[in-house]
């Protein structure tokens, strides 16, 4: 793993525009470590569009005072926004996506949730790429007063194009809306707007086959009628193109599905098909695309990023993979108390189906490796464990979405026992029981240094601590204190 390797994380939310913000916002919320990676500032569509006017609780916002208003609600429960471009979302081998940029980092996590918006989608005729920067724009706030003065021409019949058509007249002497039918698409609203505007007159059944002009820029469009394919000439300075816009689910690498457009079709959480890629606003298949749907989807898919994990996966693997894959989930890893048979046998069933990477302290690596050999001992078969992705190491801590959890190295029931606690809880695998302790009569197994073990890592928990045993029903430290015939002896040692 190189310096551009960048890990630690939950979720990477991709893009921070409306949808984008929102997630993170609920990631931080939800005690998740998110990062969103956005090319440019913080807001996406909202910093092209002049006024809102259809946002819950605001009559009238202006769309960069609203993007501002996001960022900084976001900022505030520790949203991470980094400035640079996504180029690749790719699922590794081992179950956790890897998102790369245009600046060379690699970023790391076991879910993503896609809120790249898209592109506008190119007329595709002659003189567009020309003239593009130079008379030819998608983006009527960004542009628009370059235009002072002059004719101009939007060409669509959508929201975007009459919304934007009509805020173009504060600075054009006049504006014509070209229009390949002989109605809008437009809401109604939008509509008797544009039709009171006087400076807006619309071009019915024309459709622009080619953008002329010289090196000072546009100077006509070459219009075709939909019906009769008769030529036109229409003299303009300045052309707006809104005819809608490609998602940007190219940067997927794979092939969830999707519909004829090309959005993502999600589930109700907003997961795709494949699971831990999350897709939230204008990249996701549904019926409309308003800020209000990119909120609620990114609402949605943050609070169904959860972590799942799986802590010694016994002879009940098969269990647990069905629980795994009817939830559609993948778990963030797999933790081994230790590397005894009857807490490792659904390793491999795990592994091969979700790729979670497998957790071990190193001085169980020996046990681990001879599974097959402790399953002989046991006139069982067992098949040779995959590797494991990372070592344990005491002291540290290992974080679960909102959880964190202390590796706690308790040796004697094997030389690498370890404890997992958290707030309140202790997952002890085979260290401790409900009025028992482990065994000590296997390979590596030490009564003394099981008794140190307890005494040190466990007793040092306040009584009111849930032991989760590996087998028998769960205790706690105070119970176990007080009542356990083989502690009690070693407490007053201590």
């Amino acid at each position: 793993m190189t310096d551009n390797t960048k890990t630690g994380y939950d979720v990477i939310i991709v893009g921070a525009g409306p949808a984008g913000l929102c997630a993170a916002m609920y990631a931080g919320r939800g005690m998740l470590k998110a990062v969103t990676i956005e090319r440019g500032a913080p807001g996406g569509e909202l910093l092209n569009t002049d006024l809102i006017e259809d946002y819950i609780g605001f009559e009238s916002v202006k769309g960069w005072e609203l993007a501002q208003k996001m960022a900084e609600h976001a900022k505030t429960f520790g949203a991470e926004i980094v400035t640079d471009t996504v180029e690749k979302v790719r699922k590794a081998d081992d179950g956790w996506f890897d998102v790369a940029t245009a600046r060379g980092k690699t970023y790391r996590a076991p879910a993503v949730i896609l809120t790249a918006g898209g592109t506008p989608v190119k007329l595709g005729v002659p003189g567009e790429k020309e003239y593009a920067g130079k008379g030819v724009s998608y983006c009527a706030v960004c542009d628009g007063a370059f235009f002072k003065g002059e004719v101009l021409a939007v060409v669509g019949g959508g929201d975007a194009a009459v919304e934007e058509a009509d805020y173009l007249t504060r600075y054009a002497t006049k504006v014509y809306i070209v229009h390949r039918r002989d109605q809008l698409r437009a809401s109604r609203i939008l509509q008797e707007r544009a039709f009171a505007n006087p400076k807006i007159e619309m071009i019915w059944n024309k459709q622009v086959v080619e953008i002329k002009g010289t090196d000072r820029g546009i100077h006509h469009l070459e219009l075709a009628d939909t019906a009769t394919g008769e030529r036109s000439s229409l003299l303009v300075g300045g052309v707006f193109i809104f005819i809608g816009f490609k998602p940007n689910t190219d940067l997927v690498e794979g092939h969830p599905k999707h519909d004829a457009g090309g959005y993502f079709i999600t589930d109700e959480r907003m997961m795709t098909s494949i699971p831990g890629l999350f897709a939230a606003g204008d990249v996701r298949s549904q019926l409309t695309r308003q800020i209000t749907t990119a909120v609620g989807d990114a609402t949605t898919a943050a609070i169904a990023v959860e972590k799942y994990l799986v802590i010694d996966p016994g002879e009940e693997a098969g269990l647990i993979a069905h629980k795994l894959q009817a939830e559609r989930v993948t778990p963030v890893g797999v933790w081994l108390t230790h590397a005894h048979i009857d807490h490792v046998l659904g390793v491999p069933r795990l592994k091969a189906d979700t790729g979670a990477p497998i957790h071990l302290h190193p001085a169980d690596r020996m046990l681990y490796d001879h599974v097959p050999e402790q399953a002989l001992a046991f006139g069982m078969r067992a098949e040779p464990l995959p590797a494991p992705d990372r070592e344990l190491v005491h002291g540290e801590m290992l974080r679960v979405g909102g959880l964190a959890f202390r590796v706690r190295h308790a040796p004697g029931h094997s030389p690498g026992s370890v404890v997992f606690e958290g707030e309140g809880v202790a997952f002890g695998g085979d260290v401790l029981f409900q009025g028992s302790i482990g065994r000590t009569d296997l390979p590596g197994g030490d009564v003394d240094t099981l008794l140190k073990s307890i005494e040190r890592e466990l007793l040092t928990l306040p009584d009111s601590t849930i032991v989760y045993s590996g087998h028998g029903p769960e205790t706690t430290v105070g119970r176990e204190r007080r009542a356990n015939p083989f502690l009690t002896g070693a407490y007053r040692l201590g």
